[in-house]
């Protein structure tokens, strides 16, 4: 699923008000089973990203094109990593952190 049109309703929101907006990622990407879908349940991390907001942006076509190289510096756990692979990017990642789990 694109959710290009999606990002585009949240914009238009954003501009009309002029004002920070409220998005729940749980309702916006309510498809996907995250707990279900390939690694994000293989190991705890303090700081574990919502699988939904990656989902969301890498899924997107107002943000990435096919293939497209996508660097998480920070990647902790992996999560951006993984929603990017998942989506046929090419993910790039490091962390200072020696407790991730790459």
């Amino acid at each position: 699923m694109d959710y290009k049109k999606n990002f585009e309703k949240i914009l238009v929101r954003y501009q009309q008000d002029n004002a920070p907006i409220f998005v729940d990622f749980r309702e916006l990407v309510d498809s996907v089973k995250f707990t279900e879908r390939a690694t994000h349940s293989i190991h705890s991390y303090t700081a574990k990203l919502l699988a939904n907001i990656p989902y969301f942006f890498l899924n997107n076509s107002y943000f990435v094109k096919p293939k497209q190289k996508v660097l998480d510096p920070f990647c902790g756990s992996g999560t951006v990593l993984l929603e990017a692979k998942l989506a046929g990017l090419n993910p790039y990642g490091s962390d200072a952190n020696p407790t991730t789990h790459l």
